[in-house]
């Protein structure tokens, strides 16, 4: 194990304790890592300069320690100074193919500069390597809720770049640290840091899911997973893990990744711990993950939900959700809706000290951001676990306008009985058309509607006009829609959908499908709607709901944006369509190129 003691130079070097931790983080290391970014960039892809960079930084600071260069070579100091097969072997390499850039590095920055720069580079923004790094602010939320103390022992399953282990041990020195990482480069870049730091973390090469972690007896636990996954893609780690491949095996094949994540944080942890974990929003809500939350929540294993700001990772810029797990068979949640506590960035954002300090404070009590919820109402919510859901009461909108005030006219749509309508359905091409529930997905209403031979005159009071908004009367979750009607063009509304005329000199009718859509949006839709095992919202109580009052012109930027995400989606489905299409003939044109070779 390198130590700082042992690789300073005799006239004084750097011995990384917590002060100098911090001092270091605030070193400008920004021409270093420019100039070594133009050195590197003929040399290697953008996903290999983190990896590289640090690499050619290290045994900058290597030879740049070393005494009587004449002496020995960068290979010889490498081999006497790191002793994990892997890290070596890359080093070697990296030394090989850069020797002249290091040795001229060696003599034009300092110490402290080259070590902050190996301590605390991130990858470039939403590249493949950012996947594998944890924001500062992020750690430091998750120490403050796990609490580390002398003698814990501390597991990070998916350590990637190895900034939480080193943070945590930087600021408790006297637990045990341990990580699991499956990515050669990140465990390069995390042994590098290792032992410029200074510390015994052990971190060793494998997969979370199919490796137990059981040995390392963890009493607190963190993992910042991949997230955006399904069970089919994981199917074959679940399947050398007998305890998630008990769990799993006959599980919905739509279900989250995230909940296999958990499962097995939870399972590595001990029954004493607490471990904290970040993973989508979506999976909180989503009715694939229902089953799966509801194991979660009445084995009383969920402690706190914490909903996080948008663009605080480096590898996505979506809001995601900081989950506290848990054996102590809670009977209560504590949700914290943090979505607008943080320091806003150019690019990114952060959590800064205040930010941490406040969200630590509503989590430790219930305010107008945080409550404790019971596993009861829990339920009775299809076990949701977004805290907007829960903390959102129907005066909380911020300067929300009344949705009554917005509306021209409200509208709910025909009643029609499947006998009747199966008499007026028709495949010709009449101009008549019903439009139903299943017609809405992803915010879009399908272009090729099912046709009528006519419509009654008794039903023309149900049908839609242009840019009228569509909205489902049950849920969840809701789906909205906004009308695009032909000149020539009737289209009838089916029982279960409201068309709202909105009036347009109060709001821009997309602003407001947007805000439909969005999770405070269906967080008012749901708390609005009555029944359990079906939600139900009537005229009446949608009158209540608020819309965000913003001036005309951020309503048409929001607009705007929400378009160009449609058409994208738009693209997105004709594409996918397409490659449905060559999949399903992948096999009539090896028949076809097998008869022509007959023919032959």
């Amino acid at each position: 194990m390198i130590t700082i003691e042992r690789l300073k130079k005799p006239n004084g070097g750097i011995i990384l304790d917590k002060k100098k931790y911090i001092e270091l983080q605030k070193k400008d290391y920004t021409n270093f890592e420019w100039t070594l970014t133009n050195s590197l960039r003929a040399f290697c892809v953008p996903d290999e300069y983190l990896v590289k960079g640090v690499s050619v930084a290290f045994l900058t600071l290597l030879w740049k320690q070393t005494e009587e260069k004449e002496k020995t070579t960068l290979a010889l100091v490498i081999s006497e100074k790191v002793k994990d097969e892997t890290t070596e072997h890359y080093l070697n390499n990296v030394a090989f193919e850069f020797g002249n850039l290091i040795f001229d590095l060696t003599d034009k920055y300092e110490e402290e500069v080259l070590i902050s720069y190996i301590l605390f580079a991130e990858p470039n923004l939403y590249s493949a390597v950012s996947n594998y790094a944890t924001p500062s602010g992020i750690i430091k939320l998750a120490l403050n809720i796990l609490d580390i103390k002398p003698g814990d022992k501390v597991l990070d399953m998916g350590s990637g770049l190895n900034n939480f282990l080193i943070t945590a041990n930087m600021n408790e020195n006297s637990a045990y640290y341990f990580g699991i990482e499956i990515h050669t480069q990140s465990i390069v870049v995390a042994n590098i840091r290792g032992l410029v730091a200074e510390n015994d973390i052990k971190v060793v090469q494998g997969d979370m899911l199919a490796k137990s972690c059981e040995k390392f007896e963890a009493n607190k636990i963190f993992s910042n997973y991949p997230i955006g996954m399904k069970l089919a893609q994981l199917k074959q780690k679940i399947d050398v893990n007998p305890t998630l491949r008990n769990y799993f095996g006959n599980m919905k094949r739509n279900i989250s990744s995230d909940w296999i994540y958990n499962f097995a944080v939870l399972d590595n942890l001990d029954d004493s711990g607490r471990a904290v974990v970040i993973m989508s929003n979506s999976g909180t809500w989503n009715s694939s993950d229902e089953m799966i939350r509801k194991y979660f929540i009445e084995s009383g294993n969920i402690e706190g939900v914490i909903l996080l700001p948008e663009r605080l990772l480096t590898g996505t810029g979506i809001p995601v959700t900081l989950l506290v797990l848990g054996k102590s068979k809670s009977q209560t949640v504590k949700m914290v809706d943090a979505s607008s506590i943080y320091t806003k960035g150019r690019r990114q954002n952060t959590l800064e000290e205040n930010d941490i300090a406040h969200i630590m404070k509503y989590y430790n009590s219930d305010s107008e951001f945080s409550r404790s919820v019971s596993i009861e109402e829990i339920a009775k919510e299809e076990y949701l676990l977004n805290p907007q859901r829960f903390i959102l009461t129907l005066n909380e909108t911020i300067d929300g306008i009344p949705f009554e005030d917005l509306c021209i006219r409200i509208s709910r749509g025909a009643q029609i009985k499947s006998s009747e309508l199966d008499e007026l359905a028709t495949s010709e091409s009449t101009g008549f058309h019903y439009l139903m529930l299943q017609n809405i997905n992803e915010g879009l209403i399908e272009e090729d509607l099912p046709s009528l031979k006519f419509i009654d005159k008794r039903y023309e009071k149900h049908c839609i006009q242009n840019n009228n908004l569509i909205l489902s009367k049950i849920g969840f979750p809701f789906k909205v829609g906004l009308a695009k009607v032909g000149l020539n063009e009737k289209i009838l509304a089916n029982g279960n959908l409201y068309f709202i005329e909105l009036d347009e000199s109060k709001v821009n009718p997309v602003f407001v499908k947007a805000y439909l859509e969005s999770e405070p949006g269906q967080a008012q839709l749901s708390k609005l709607s009555k029944g359990s095992a079906m939600k139900s919202i009537s005229i009446r109580d949608l009158n209540q709901l608020k819309i965000p009052r913003l001036p005309q012109k951020e309503q048409l930027e929001i607009a705007s944006q929400y378009l160009d995400l449609c058409d994208d989606i738009v693209i997105l489905q004709k594409q996918l369509e397409k490659i449905k299409d060559k999949k399903a003939n992948l096999l009539n044109q090896v028949g076809e190129r097998e008869g022509d070779e007959n023919i032959e």
